[in-house]
């Protein structure tokens, strides 16, 4: 959330211009004050979908949750480490958001294996889940919007 106070550059998608050059825009107050609210949403959202992911994964191999306010602390520092990504630059437009898209679901996956003491296949499955996780919150999201009338 700092980064988006201050501003980072590494944030912004970059904008292609006439010739090799790249254009990176200036976020104004509102973009960041917007980047900040997207990222207090985003974080608890994600952090239920890893926990999501790992309750599936404990119910489909008949194990115990365990702690449930350790998991849900560790699945949100978990989640915070993949958000670090965001901050990675890139000139390239479509890198960079390959970088956003598909790098925090790929550090999530790849920290569950030594945080939580998962084999690879498991901490796929549990990612799996996790994805599968986010979207049916992003489809209950859109029916809600939906049903208001917004």
């Amino acid at each position: 959330m700092l980064s988006w106070l201050a501003g980072a550059p590494q944030l912004v998608l970059p904008i292609a211009s006439s010739g090799d050059s790249v254009i990176i825009p200036e976020l104004s107050f509102f973009e960041r004050l917007a980047g900040v609210a997207r990222t207090l949403v985003f974080l608890p959202l994600a952090t239920l979908g890893a926990v999501f992911g790992l309750l599936c994964l404990a119910f489909a191999r008949q194990r115990p949750v365990g702690d449930a306010v350790a998991l849900c602390a560790k699945c949100a520092a978990i989640v915070a480490v993949g958000m670090l990504l965001w901050l990675v630059p890139s000139d390239i437009r479509f890198l960079k958001q390959m970088i956003n898209v598909i790098g925090v679901p790929a550090v999530v996956g790849a920290l569950a294996i030594p945080v939580f003491k998962l084999a690879p296949r498991d901490a796929l499955l549990t990612t799996a889940f996790s994805l599968m996780g986010m979207l049916l919150l992003v489809l209950a999201s859109a029916i809600v919007v939906w049903a208001v009338g917004a």
